[in-house]
Order: C-alpha cells, then structure tokens, then sequence
C-alpha cells in the first residue's frame, strides 16, 4: 500500500483504529483530506488495523495546520475530511474514531502508537462493539408557546 504519486510520503494522517477490516470498497469510495492520498490501512497487529491517509508535509506540518485550523472554511474541510474516513472505516464493525489531526511521521511510528495503547484500545471497541449511534436533531418552532397547537 504505497503513498499516492502525487503526495509528499512521510506524514501519516491517522482517522480511526477498528478490529475488523474495513471495507475496500468504502475505503476507496471515501474521500479523506483532499490533498492526501487515498485512505488505506495499516495492520497494528493482534487484529487491530488503523485507517491512514498520507498527507503532504507542506500543508499538515505544525505550523500550516495550526493556520490552516484557525481558518473556519479549512477547520470545516478538515473536520468533514476527518468525519468521511472514520464513517468508511466502520462500515464493519466498531471503530475508535482519533482525535482530528492525528498525524504521524511514517506508519511505523503510527502502528507503533496503535501497539503502545493496545488494551485502552481494545477495551474501548469491546464496549462499542454491536452497538450503534443515531444522532437526534431537534429545531426549535417559532413564535411563542401560545401560538402552537396543542
């Protein structure tokens, strides 16, 4: 699983950690930060995999992403980019969404991340495992409680 042509290798976008492989096809159908590579995974061994994007050092080093993320539209892109990965890696089974911006120097240095946590991790997709989240929206109707039906 290399590095897209078109992206600078070496920094590693972390989205997610799960138990069970994702699937390809969602991987490849989604869409990570538009800049990076495609989204692919890395085995963490003990049957856990973390889904990565490289990324280009230019843009997600620390200082352009801290001037990136203080820029609404760029926090927005960033946070849907971060939202899309997680949604395809879990397509399976739980999944251990990462803080956005996770970012690391390599993949080994991300599996090696993924080992040093191992049984937060892995305790973590127990609890979450055959377990969904629904998300509730509720808007608020105009006017005063005397005007609405009852």
């Amino acid at each position: 699983m290399s590095a897209d042509a078109g992206v600078e290798p070496g920094i590693v976008c972390a989205f997610a950690v799960t138990g069970t492989l994702p699937d390809p096809a969602a991987l490849a159908s989604a869409t990570g930060h538009e800049e990076g590579g495609p989204l692919r995974v890395l085995d963490a061994g003990g049957g856990l995999c973390l889904v990565v994007q490289d990324v280009p050092a230019a843009l997600f080093d620390e200082e352009a992403l801290t001037e990136r993320l203080n820029r609404p539209i760029d926090l927005e892109r960033c946070a849907r980019a971060h939202h899309r990965a997680v949604e395809a890696a879990a397509g399976r089974g739980a999944v251990v969404p990462l803080p956005m911006a996770t970012l690391y120097r390599g993949d080994r240095s991300a599996v090696r991340a993924v080992r040093d946590r191992r049984p937060v991790l892995e305790a973590l997709l127990d609890r979450l495992r055959n377990r969904t989240e629904w998300a509730v929206k509720v808007h608020a109707a105009e006017g005063t409680p005397d005007d609405l039906p009852t």
